[in-house]
């Protein structure tokens, strides 16, 4: 009896088993042939629909994902976020294959327009009949943003990888840790091709040692109308090779000065520093003296600055450069290049900012028709704000930037109003 019962349950338990194993086979084969099967692989289902794409295609450099039939690589074939259903926004689409371009950006340096939209403003995504998939050749596409750089050709001296359009020679096309994306620093640049120990090269120099100098003190490294790639603006000095105004010539202390920077300069300016009102001096590196601002030799900008104007005040004056970089609106960017110059005297001033004259009247210079807007100004008139007797300029506007369009310094909207309009 025992017995019987013991194959009984077995019988049930192999019988349950038999159903369990034909219900799932029978969804298996149901699941397979109710699968979805695409009509292509890759690009080839894509060109399908993306016709334009198929003569783009057939250029000689490919990118890599669209050679290897891969366009879901980028592409997402149902949705994104993002225009053209890719995966990533900008340079990160680019950063999940390029991984070691990205850690070349923790550069220094990066290139404006990787900043700015990423990198199809010099690279085509799919394909190009360039190398590297960009959009033209390669000095080409350098030369549609430094328009300024291209006439440059037009002069009567350029530079021999200047002249080929070898770009790449020198720069790096995405970042540096040197200033003009310069792929090494200037000396090591210069000397990969000017040999320093070479005859010619003494004699040029007038027998000075320049192996630790700064090349761009006296070269352009692009074109110049001057034999010798010298500069546009030159020292009377150095232009009439008179060094023994400021160096010594003879061995072992040749190119030594001849006095302090400071002395060296009033001896010829002279006239210069008298005509400074001595109240507030603009501070400058003692050591350095005059050169803190100014090249000894020779320029590319007016009154022998080292760099752009811009740029030379900016060195120094980092906390304004700091909210430049953090405004969407900063003054005067569009005006005669920015030149703080336009606002504030070089040497020195009245006041401790040195304004070329009482601000007021600086601003009037350029928007004289703000004056006659109806909103009272002048002494008499309270700024409540800044608890002032008198409502200037200053009193709504800021005039290095705000995040405010006319570099107002709050909203106008209300909140500017508001600070001395109380509302009761």
């Amino acid at each position: 009896m025992k017995m019987k019962n013991k194959n009984s349950a077995v019988f049930i338990v192999a019988a349950g088993l038999s159903v369990f194993l034909s219900y799932l086979v029978s969804d298996l084969l149901f699941a397979e042939e109710s699968k979805i099967s695409l009509k292509g692989r890759g690009k080839e289902l894509c060109l399908t629909c993306h016709e334009k794409e198929a003569a783009l295609l057939m250029r000689e450099f490919q990118h890599t994902p669209v050679r290897n039939n891969d366009c879901f690589g980028c592409h997402d074939p149902h949705t994104s976020d993002h225009k053209g259903l890719v995966r990533e926004q900008g340079a990160a689409l680019c950063y999940g294959c390029h991984e070691s371009e990205k850690r070349n950006f923790a550069q220094g340096n990066i290139h404006s327009p990787i900043r700015t939209s990423g990198c199809k403003d010099c690279h085509e995504p799919h394909a190009s009949d360039f190398k590297n998939q960009l959009l033209s050749e390669y000095s080409e596409l350098c030369f549609k943003c430094h328009a300024v750089e291209s006439d440059k050709l037009k002069k009567a001296f350029a530079h021999q990888p200047f002249a080929r359009k070898e770009c790449g020679k020198c720069h790096s096309a995405h970042a540096s840790s040197n200033e003009f994306l310069l792929e090494k620093d200037l000396l090591t640049t210069c000397f990969k091709c000017h040999n320093s120990a070479q005859g010619s090269f003494i004699k040029s120099h007038s027998g000075f040692d320049v192996r630790k100098s700064d090349c761009e003190g006296c070269h352009t490294s692009h074109a110049s109308d001057s034999a010798g790639l010298i500069h546009q603006y030159q020292h009377q000095s150095f232009k009439d090779r008179e060094c023994s105004t400021c160096h010594t010539m003879g061995q072992p202390d040749a190119g030594k000065l001849v006095s302090s920077p400071a002395e060296l300069c009033t001896m010829c300016h002279e006239d210069t520093v008298k005509k400074q009102p001595p109240v507030f001096m603009h501070a400058v590196d003692t050591g350095k003296g005059c050169s803190s601002c100014h090249t000894s030799h020779a320029s590319a900008f007016p009154h022998l600055f080292e760099k752009r104007e811009w740029t030379t005040c900016l060195t120094c004056h980092s906390a304004i450069a700091g909210r430049f970089s953090k405004n969407r609106f900063y003054h005067p960017a569009k005006v005669e290049e920015g030149r703080c110059s336009i606002c504030h005297s070089m040497h020195s001033g009245k006041d401790r900012n040195l304004m070329v004259e009482e601000p007021s009247k600086v601003c009037n210079r350029c928007h004289g028709q703000h004056f006659k807007f109806s909103h009272p100004m002048g002494k008499g008139v309270k700024d409540a704000w800044h608890e002032r007797d008198e409502v200037t300029c200053l009193s709504c506007h800021d005039p290095h930037g705000t995040n405010h369009k006319a570099f107002l310094l709050l909203d106008p909207s209300r909140e500017l109003c508001i600070q001395c309009h109380k509302i009761k």
